[in-house]
């Protein structure tokens, strides 16, 4: 049986650390990005009509909540957006 390893650690030291979960889901983010992305990829008309019809209403408000990567994926649309 394979030992669980994230972020370089072993589960029992996460485990200990209180912080398996976090690892876990740190870990499984690069892999998820790129299966998303590759999903995106295939409805990007529909998605950047909606985008559009959505981005034209003068006061709108978006906002993203979460973790670490909401941050970031709100500094790129505000970004993209922006310049």
């Amino acid at each position: 049986m394979a030992t669980e390893n994230y972020l370089s650690l072993s589960a029992a030291e996460l485990q200990q650390k209180k912080a398996y979960w976090t690892a876990r889901e740190i870990s499984q983010q690069p892999a998820l990005w790129q299966q998303i992305a590759s999903e995106h990829q295939g409805r990007a008309v529909a998605l950047n009509a909606f985008l559009q019809a959505q981005l034209a209403k003068p006061n709108l408000r978006i906002i993203l909540t979460g973790a670490g990567t909401s941050a970031y994926r709100s500094n790129l649309c505000h970004l993209l957006h922006f310049t």
